[in-house]
């Protein structure tokens, strides 16, 4: 039998070294669920994120030696955890789009194809919030002054985290990126020092505000969806 390659392989199959398969109870299962994978991808992110804040408070300090230094935890997670909340919220965005057009062709009497459905490209939060913020508007046939103000909260996170980090590459490399008309250079952080709880308690109200909005969004794609097939 011929050795397969490396390339030839697919991700996570049981022969793979750094994907096989060894008991029920330490293995992960990628699940296929079209657009609930969205809501999986979100929600996984911004745990991730949690679980590094709680961890790097609860260890308090690692101890690189070969970098001659110690240093908190917390200050080595802080980078991969705005990224976990920033990318949280961007796939979160992303799917409330992705249902508020879903629910459009329903409404319209046409089936949508949940494989096929298209979103925003970019990274910019700014520019999917403002179509989320025109969707949730027309979703909701009235909105009373907490609506409003809720609203306008959620305007002034997004624009925060936008000004922060406009295109999701500034926690993820400690230089911007090279383009044909200007070099990298490394980032410069104006804010010193932040707190990372307090980060994880406003978090906790954003995800509170969109999870509620994304799920109200697909009880009505639900409700849609049953109303087409009994008119079918």
């Amino acid at each position: 039998m011929a050795i397969r390659s490396i390339e030839s392989r697919p991700l996570l199959l049981e022969y793979s070294p750094l994907f096989k398969w060894i008991n029920k109870d330490t293995n992960v299962y990628i699940h296929k669920y079209r657009i609930y994978q969205w809501d999986l991808f979100a929600i996984g992110y911004k745990y991730a994120a949690d679980l590094a804040i709680e961890q790097g408070i609860k260890e308090h300090r690692l101890n690189f030696i070969k970098y001659h230094e110690n240093y908190r935890t917390v200050d080595v997670l802080v980078w991969p955890a705005i990224f976990l909340y920033r990318q949280y919220l961007e796939l979160r965005l992303r799917s409330i789009m992705i249902r508020g057009n879903m629910l459009k062709l329903l409404e319209e009497g046409e089936y949508p194809n949940e494989e096929s459905m298209q979103y925003t490209s970019g990274h910019r939060l700014d520019i999917l919030w403002k179509d989320c913020r025109k969707l949730l508007k027309d979703f909701y046939s009235e909105l009373d002054a907490n609506d409003l103000k809720e609203l306008k909260t959620m305007d002034k996170y997004i624009d925060e985290f936008s000004k922060l980090d406009k295109n999701s590459d500034m926690f993820r490399y400690p230089a911007s990126k090279p383009t044909s008309k200007k070099d990298s250079t490394p980032w410069n952080y104006e804010k010193g020092q932040f707190s990372l709880t307090n980060l994880k308690s406003v978090m906790e109200n954003i995800y509170s505000y969109l999870e509620d909005h994304n799920m109200s969004l697909d009880a009505a794609v639900d409700y849609e969806k049953e109303c087409l097939r009994e008119c079918d």
